[in-house]
């Protein structure tokens, strides 16, 4: 079984007083995992080395325990990914194709029902050429992002090798 460990800082009074907690999941390593809080609780999503599928845990009592990572039927070619809030929905930023394929697009996926569910899928950057000396691998991978509800913006950085994007998608766009 493997085990995720995470400490976090939670400050009490400004002292800073670590706290962990642990993912359990049979048989797998767990990596990089990223948690959006939803009206039910919380939902993480970790990348399992090669499962080829994210893995899913949620907590019902804020993080103090968590239910036991079960695969989940995201495909993951062993990439990091982003979770964010954005209202009462899920965003999910990810490559989302298996380790065959590879880290050929990112995605971004959207939730209404806090993860259960990803109806709205909006492709953003894909890895075009081919593969050479000068510059490797083609591949996109390692999505950051951030909102700006002010301005109703999620702004999203890519690394693509020797090209790096950043995008600026207004909420219009994946609504």
């Amino acid at each position: 079984m493997a085990l995720l460990l995470w400490m976090h800082p939670v400050c009490q009074r400004g002292k800073h007083i670590f706290a962990s907690w642990h993912v359990a999941g049979d048989g797998i390593s767990l990596w990089e995992p990223n948690i959006v809080e939803t009206a039910s609780g919380l939902l993480m999503l970790i990348r399992a080395e090669r499962t080829g599928v994210l893995c899913r845990s949620v907590s019902r009592d804020g993080g103090l325990t968590w239910s036991k990572a079960e695969p989940s039927d995201i495909a993951d070619p062993g990439a990091k990914l982003t979770l964010l809030k954005q209202g009462e929905r899920v965003l999910l930023l990810h490559n989302p194709t298996d380790c065959q394929a590879g880290r050929k697009c990112i995605e971004l996926w959207v939730s209404d029902d806090q993860g259960e569910t990803w109806p709205t899928r909006l492709p953003l950057v894909e890895a075009t050429g081919e593969n050479t000396k000068e510059y490797g691998r083609r591949r996109v991978c390692y999505p950051h992002a951030f909102l700006a509800p002010e301005e109703e913006l999620l702004y999203v950085a890519v690394d693509a090798k020797t090209h790096h994007f950043l995008l600026r998608i207004p909420y219009d766009d994946f609504s």
